[in-house]
């Protein structure tokens, strides 16, 4: 092959690279170099230049402006000595936003006494993003005052990869327990679905406690990945003057297990009204007004609209009720709804 072709697919194959490949001179930095002679079309597909705007430039004229001083005189002071050159860096595009790439540069010659510089960058925006986001959503869970864990398949059973403060004070993960010897949220957790239940149990304080329980599946094609779980108190058992809340908190989530035995939509129907009254003073009457699918609440208007079997409903409650009670209601509403859903052979029992 001769030169002048072998050049010409060299440039054809650089320009292919999904990586940035740039090429400078060895002008010193003190008289305005390196001097940028190559860019290849993935960096100018990235950053919206021409190759015309960029052929003549000054090295540093692909960063941004926006990076730290001791960053652009790190990366200044490696082109005066010559010396190689990683670094994550803020790039800039011609529309004056910025891109983060990683890249790698170096000296190398020609053949002869002439030095050039090569530069290989690639895109991490979307990298450097997702370890922002996950960063967040840490010291969010961190913060939560909900129990949150994150499990992953080890052998038959789960093992526990992650679990926040409050998840490490509770020290009573249900989701092992549940795993073991419930066979019907394994099946739902297996199959990549999600696990939604209450129970009760004794505080620290030795008074009772009313427990949300979500269990989420991340599934692959084939497989489980992980188990992320959700506690969440719906009482608050330190306080005397809740005793009584919480023991009709405790008992509406006994009721709840009733759902699930129901043998017709009737029947189902029966067992929400009174479990509604019973905890929330709430009657439940049926509207002639079409509901939709999902629980619609109007807290100052005191009613709830749902619509359980096609039927629409109203639940209406005389006494404002506290935020955690509205919580509780819809809850007891949902659960209903799904119940009724399922196939006779699929209710909880």
């Amino acid at each position: 092959m001769n030169r002048p072709l072998e050049d010409r697919v060299l440039v054809a194959a650089l320009d292919e690279a999904a990586d940035f490949v740039i090429v400078s001179d060895d002008t010193p930095v003190a008289e305005g170099g390196p001097r940028i002679l190559y860019v290849n079309q993935s960096y100018l597909d990235a950053s919206g230049f021409s190759r015309e705007e960029i052929v003549g430039k000054t090295y540093d004229f692909f960063l941004s402006p926006r990076n730290p001083p001791q960053l652009v005189a790190s990366i200044r002071r490696a082109l005066a000595e010559g010396a190689p050159n990683s670094r994550e860096a803020l790039a800039r595009k011609r529309d004056e936003s910025d891109f983060w790439i990683e890249f790698v540069g170096k000296q190398f010659r020609d053949g002869s006494a002439v030095e050039y510089r090569l530069t290989i960058a690639r895109d991490i925006t979307l990298r450097r993003r997702s370890l922002s986001q996950v960063a967040l959503l840490f010291a969010a869970t961190e913060q939560s005052s909900d129990a949150i864990a994150l499990y992953e398949p080890d052998g038959d059973g789960l093992a526990l990869s992650y679990e926040n403060d409050e998840a490490y004070r509770r020290a009573r993960p249900r989701l092992p327990e549940l795993w073991e010897t419930n066979a019907t949220v394994r099946e739902t957790l297996e199959k990549g679905g999600e696990v939604h239940e209450f129970y009760a149990e004794l505080a620290a304080s030795g008074k009772p406690e009313l427990i949300e329980f979500r269990a989420h599946a991340v599934r692959s094609d084939s497989r489980i990945e992980a188990v992320v779980t959700l506690e969440r108190r719906l009482t608050s058992s330190g306080d005397p003057s809740a005793e009584n809340y919480e023991s009709r908190m405790i008992k509406t989530a006994g009721q709840l297990t009733t759902l699930g035995r129901a043998r017709s939509h009737h029947e189902r129907v029966g067992i929400l009204r009174a479990i509604l009254l019973d905890a929330f003073g709430a009657e439940v009457t049926r509207s002639t007004i079409p509901a939709r699918p999902s629980v619609q609440m109007d807290v100052d208007k005191g009613f709830a609209t749902f619509k359980l079997g096609g039927d629409s409903f109203t639940a209406r409650w005389e006494h404002p009720l506290e935020s955690t009670s509205l919580t509780a209601l819809r809850f007891c509403i949902e659960a209903a709804i799904e119940q009724d859903g399922l196939p006779k052979h699929r209710r909880r029992s």
